[in-house]
């Protein structure tokens, strides 16, 4: 097995393994293993026997109501993924810019829709710019006045902000663009990774500019996000995110004392849950294999665009003890 277009493939890695996915340790998704306790209140069941809300406006009005802007200026989707193919569709043809390295979604959507793209730091004139903030795989953050000066000297780009990690930012007041409505500007969020319940499928994208929202509402399914979502999306825009924040950048700090015994690796600074490392004397495509044969799954870097050398990636989850055992045992 080798890397895929994305982490958290368990299924693929614990087919290879011949094992049942339960026993695979995945530390490649970058999902907080933290649920909140709210969502055993829903009544799954009852949800099941019904269609999904259209639109999901009773969820879109909540959200709305939580971050201070109107319903109208919200699209609800099926994850954020959903978002960026739609807002690639509506520019089909166009030109992007993408600060690299980053989340390859957006080059594939761009390429799906004929969309060509220049990568940073040349940030050529563009119809499209997106901006994964805090930006995977590197964990770093960029300063919310840096992004708001990118707008105002180029009215003509929409800026798409990518804010999936943000909520595991201890500073995200100040960093966070949900807020700032602008026509140029459309900022997405995720409660696929905070939340820890990445098969939920559930984001939202924020936007000034009430046209283009209207148009990516145009080409979603009346059903897009199901029954279950909904739901629980209500229940989890009153959750707190501060502390799994907060809770998460300890641990990390606790953690990574742990890391200095295996000297092949070198961990980069990171704003949020997941650590980016480089490595040193040792392929990251060989790290990925040895510990997938330990039934640990991790992030082979190799594959990102614009990330040199040799690095892999991991999430921080309850129990990192069978990823320090599995690198122990690489060499």
């Amino acid at each position: 097995m080798k890397q895929g277009k994305h982490g958290g493939d368990i299924y693929k890695a614990a087919a290879e393994l011949n094992v049942s996915v339960d026993e695979i340790r995945d530390y490649s998704g970058n999902v907080s293993h933290i649920q909140p306790e709210c969502l055993k209140k829903l009544d799954t069941s009852r949800l099941l026997s019904v269609l999904p809300e259209p639109e999901s406006n009773t969820l879109k009005k909540v959200y709305a109501s939580s971050i201070n802007v109107n319903p109208e200026n919200i699209c609800v989707t099926a994850g954020t993924t959903e978002a960026i193919e739609k807002i690639c569709r509506l520019f089909s043809g166009k030109r992007a810019n993408i600060c690299m390295p980053t989340y390859s979604d957006y080059e594939y959507f761009c390429n799906m829709y004929g969309i060509s793209v220049k990568t940073h730091p040349v940030l050529a004139p563009a119809d499209l710019c997106f901006i994964c903030n805090p930006n995977n795989p590197t964990g770093r953050t960029m300063p919310r006045s840096e992004i708001l000066e990118m707008l105002k000297s180029s009215p003509q780009t929409l800026f798409v902000v990518d804010e999936s990690y943000m909520p595991f930012h201890i500073n995200e007041a100040d960093f966070t663009l949900k807020n700032h409505l602008a026509d140029n500007l459309v900022v997405l969020r995720s409660f696929s990774k905070i939340f820890g319940v990445p098969g939920l499928r559930l984001g939202f994208m924020i936007t000034g500019n009430t046209e283009l929202a209207e148009s990516v509402t145009k080409l979603l399914p009346p059903w897009n996000v199901n029954s279950i979502a909904q739901a629980a999306g209500v229940l989890l825009t009153d959750e707190d995110t501060t502390k799994t924040a907060v809770r998460t950048a300890k641990f990390k700090k606790a953690f990574l004392p742990e890391l200095d015994g295996v000297h092949w690796i070198e961990p980069l600074e990171s704003d949020v849950n997941f650590i980016l490392c480089r490595l040193h004397g040792v392929e990251s495509a060989n790290v990925f294999r040895k510990c997938l044969e330990q039934k640990v799954l991790i992030r082979d870097c190799s594959n990102f665009a614009g990330l040199k050398g040799e690095h892999i990636r991991f999430s921080l989850r309850g129990d990192m003890q069978p990823l320090i055992d599995a690198f122990r045992n690489v060499l």
